[in-house]
Formats: structure tokens, sequence, C-alpha cells
């Protein structure tokens, strides 16, 4: 068994440091959270924690937008995942609104680690990010987003990929997906627009594959290769 996803869960639109509970279907290899802040693109949040285990950042990307600004971050843990239903805490340094998912992988070493992860802030009628880079890994590819459109149906997701979450928050629009084929090749990602092509995206994709090496990565480090 190469890496595969196992889990998902989302936490609905709240202001300010927050917690929920996510419960993985197999033994979870790796947990990458993806934090989509609404209408601000401010750097607030501090700290990740899944099971009380610190996660690294990734990324954030955000934007001023024409109307509205947005942020969308992304945390990884790729080893020491404790397996069972856990809690993940995320800490704000102030209220801001945001929107959540947690994706858990398994994968045959119960170890995980990043391959790639691209940033993207954009508009236009077809705005993409540099392909992800999988290096002839076999990878899962996933994907969040924060944009100001203000409808869902206003753009969509490329061919080859799933809508996990989405949702309409009148004024802007925040969701996640992952791509249908857990392959090596390199990965193409962004949206199709189809409305207000002025308006942007905040968005970050991560490549995640199993770790295979010798020793153990520390249980922080996404790319720590032997």
């Amino acid at each position: 068994m190469t890496i595969a996803f196992d889990a998902i869960a989302s936490k609905a639109t709240t202001s300010g440091s927050t917690t929920w509970t996510h419960t993985p279907s197999g033994t979870p290899a790796g947990v990458l959270v993806f934090i989509h802040q609404r209408q601000d693109q401010t750097d607030v949040v501090t700290a990740v924690t899944y099971g009380g285990i610190t996660m690294t950042r990734l990324a954030r990307i955000g934007n001023a937008g024409v109307s509205l600004a947005s942020s969308e971050y992304a945390y990884f843990l790729g080893n020491g995942v404790p397996s069972g239903a856990q809690t993940v805490s995320v800490t704000h340094s102030s209220a801001k609104d945001c929107a959540y998912e947690s994706i858990t992988y398994t994968s045959s070493t119960n170890i995980s680690k990043v391959q790639d992860y691209k940033t993207l802030s954009a508009d236009g009628a077809a705005p993409r990010g540099t392909n992800l880079s999988l290096g002839g890994n076999t990878c899962h590819v996933s994907l969040g987003y924060a944009t100001e459109h203000y409808a869902l149906t206003q753009y969509a997701p490329l061919a080859g990929w799933t809508v996990r979450r989405e949702t309409d928050h009148t004024n802007d629009c925040t969701g996640c997906e992952t791509y249908d084929t857990v392959g090596t090749s390199d990965v193409a990602w962004g949206h199709d627009v189809s409305g207000e092509t002025t308006r942007f995206f905040a968005s970050i994709a991560v490549a995640v594959t199993e770790f295979s090496g010798g020793s153990n990565p520390a249980p922080i480090s996404p790319f720590l290769m032997i």
C-alpha cells in the first residue's frame, strides 16, 4: 500500500481559536490541515496541534483582493501521528473568521512526508498554480482555498479534481478539493472561472507521499530525507 486518502473532517466558520475532532478510518500516517481565513489577510494563526502534537506550517498565502481580502494556511504532521479520534486545535493571536479541514492519510510505512507544495494568489478566467512536482513518487494531492467570489457557481474545479467541501458564505467562498489520481505524474491545479474574473483566490496545493527511508523522520519535519 502506498499513500492513500483516509478521512476528512471539517469545522464551520468560527471566529478565533477553535478545536474539532478528526476520526481516521484507518491507522493514520499523516495529517494535513487547511485553514481558510475569510475577508482578512492578517497572519493570525500561531499554532496548530493534532492530538496534542505540534504541526508544521507549510505555507500561508494572502491577498488584498478587489473588495475582500483572504488568506490560506496549510499545516502538516507526518510522523508519530496518534491513532483513533483526535482533537485538532488551532490557536489565533486575534479573532478572525476561518473555516477548516483536516485530512488523514494511510501508508504501508505509517509515516509520510510532503513531496511538494505550491501557493497561488491570482485572479482571471483561469487562475493556475505552478504544477506540483512529484519527482516520480506516488503522491496524494489536495488543495485548499479562500476566494472573494460570492457564489460557488462562479468557479469550478479543474477536470480530475473532486470537491471535498465547499461553502458559500454569501460574500465569499471557501473549500477543499482532492486530485482523483494517486500517481507519479506532476499535477496541474487551480480553478476555471465563469464569472467575476477579477476576483482573487488565495490557495495552497500539497502533494503527500509515504516515507520509506531509513530512520524515522522527526515528528514535525515534513521534508527530512534520509
